[in-house]
């Protein structure tokens, strides 16, 4: 009984979006810039054809750009408190263990082994360790553990099974 290592609960939504942010492939370009060089490129060309002088067209592309800044921010503030209600009613009561052997993971009255073997990697974001497997992944913060000393005992056990690598 004492190779087990207890915790529960889930990570909180800001660090969901950590390890969200540390798996998402990097661009280029964003998908917003990309949006903003269009329309301010369409809207230029407009104005250009219009005509209009160069103070008047200042002001248009000034007012284009206050009005898309806005819009993006309002929008990215909307859809994240959408994603946070939808992220507080699936993270519903878990608890498990660790063992040397495997994961287990009770939620709602269903239990879960999980081989460390399934696991293809793991990676530490922010004292955040999350376990891969293609697009699956399961993540462990130290306020999941009951003390700090199990915390401490997962994490060792954790680097025993997968090299972690470091993302920020």
């Amino acid at each position: 009984m004492d190779n087990k290592i207890k915790f529960s609960g889930y990570l909180t939504f800001e660090d969901s979006l950590k390890v969200q942010k540390a798996l998402e492939n990097k661009k280029w370009l964003s998908t917003y810039a990309i949006i903003t060089i269009i329309t301010l490129g369409v809207t230029g060309f407009i104005i250009y054809k219009m005509q209009a002088d160069v103070l008047l067209a200042g002001f248009l592309l000034l007012f284009m750009c206050i009005l898309m800044y806005g819009g993006f921010r309002f929008m990215k503030t909307i859809a994240r408190k959408t994603q946070k209600n939808i992220y507080a009613k699936a993270c519903t009561k878990r608890n498990g263990t660790f063992t040397p052997d495997k994961i287990t993971i009770r939620k709602n009255k269903a239990t879960t082994d999980i081989p460390w073997k399934y696991f293809e990697q793991a990676i530490e974001t922010d004292g955040i360790i999350t376990l891969i497997r293609g697009k699956e992944t399961l993540s462990f913060a130290k306020y999941m553990f009951h003390h700090k000393k199990d915390w401490t005992k997962a994490k060792n056990i954790l680097r025993d099974k997968y090299p972690l690598n470091k993302k920020n």
